[in-house]
């Protein structure tokens, strides 16, 4: 009986050509086009397969995030992931967040495989993958922000402790608190939801002008939650594009102009 190999790629068309020389070197293939959570699933039914693909050519973060599940799953623990094709940032990235994969061109994949499925018989479980939030705990919070050496940082109705919330900060960095000009960076702490409905279309003329951050204490019964921060400002314009946790009290969320 053939051993199988899952392959992991976004676009049903594009995969042919990566199953067939998976076939070609003598596998038998295991694909759904599915999201990622939905592939992640079907890896970890058994019968579990003796190798994963996952190429990197198409939504290369998509690839990582799923390769990082997969070797963190306790079931797959010792079964070799290889990344195929992709370049630059991405794959260094790949690199750091899942210790002892593969990496490979097309070229290379048959060559790759084999001997990744042979070692493996002897290599036993691998180190586990980085996940995101672990990533996030172990980040200082103006890293999270994008507040880089030299920047400015305008804060709009900050609480009183809300240095000890934001924690070290890069050299040069200037604050400015309710700021009259755009900043570099802006962080808006939000208390509750009427005031926040209020000024949100004052606040929306500074999304092209700074990065514009929205916070909001975690629990707290003010009707400020991550669904309502988002849809109100959804609601004049704005899309967000990052969330992340400032401290253990507050939350945050990153937006831009909806573009036309």
């Amino acid at each position: 009986m053939k051993a199988s190999v899952r392959v992991i790629h976004w676009n049903a068309e594009e995969a042919k050509p990566l199953i067939e020389s998976i076939r070609g070197a003598g596998y038998e293939t295991l694909y759904e086009h599915a999201g990622g959570p939905a592939v992640v699933q079907a890896t970890r039914r058994p019968p579990h397969p003796a190798a994963i693909v996952i190429d990197m050519t198409r939504l290369p973060s998509h690839g990582r995030e799923v390769g990082v599940a997969l070797r963190n799953s306790k079931a797959l623990r010792a079964t070799p992931i290889i990344f195929v094709d992709g370049e630059g940032e991405k794959l260094e990235k790949t690199r750091e967040r899942v210790p002892g994969a593969c990496f490979c061109s097309r070229a290379q994949l048959a060559r790759t495989l084999k001997k990744a499925i042979r070692e493996a018989e002897s290599t036993g479980e691998l180190p586990r993958a980085t996940a995101q939030m672990d990533l996030y705990r172990s980040r200082f919070t103006y890293e999270k922000l994008g507040v880089k050496p030299g920047s400015s940082l305008g804060v709009v109705d900050p609480p009183r402790d809300y240095l000890a919330a934001l924690g070290p900060l890069p050299e040069g960095v200037d604050i400015v608190e309710n700021p009259e000009s755009p900043q570099n960076v802006t962080l808006w702490f939000t208390y509750e939801l009427d005031p926040y409905l209020e000024a949100l279309r004052r606040m929306r003329s500074l999304a092209d002008r700074t990065r514009l951050w929205v916070a909001w204490r975690k629990g707290a019964k003010n009707g400020l939650t991550q669904n309502s921060v988002r849809e109100c400002a959804r609601e004049v314009g704005l899309v967000d594009y990052k969330i992340c946790a400032i401290d253990g009290n507050w939350s945050g969320m990153a937006f831009v102009r909806r573009k036309a």
